[in-house]
């Protein structure tokens, strides 16, 4: 059995996104290395897969959020200079 990825990387560019969703990711992010150290295998490819969904979450989040932000401060922009 191969150990599974732990996805730390989209974790933490989760948090640098949407940090309220993206804490979860790096808990179970945290968790799959502890878990797979303990022979807990099937655990830890549950973390694993909740990393993953919690951190793509928190990016796609975030990237709503910033882009709407973006988009009604031109919007505001276009719309003062009328």
């Amino acid at each position: 059995m191969e150990k599974p990825k732990n996805h730390l990387a989209l974790a933490i560019w989760g948090l640098i996104l949407f940090w309220p969703t993206a804490i979860a990711s790096l808990v179970n992010s945290i968790r799959v290395n502890t878990l797979w150290s303990a022979g807990r295998y099937e655990e830890a490819e549950g973390a694993s897969q909740a990393a993953y969904r919690w951190g793509k979450k928190s990016i796609t989040i975030g990237i709503i959020i910033y882009a709407s932000i973006t988009t009604l401060v031109f919007l505001e922009a276009v719309i003062a200079g009328m």
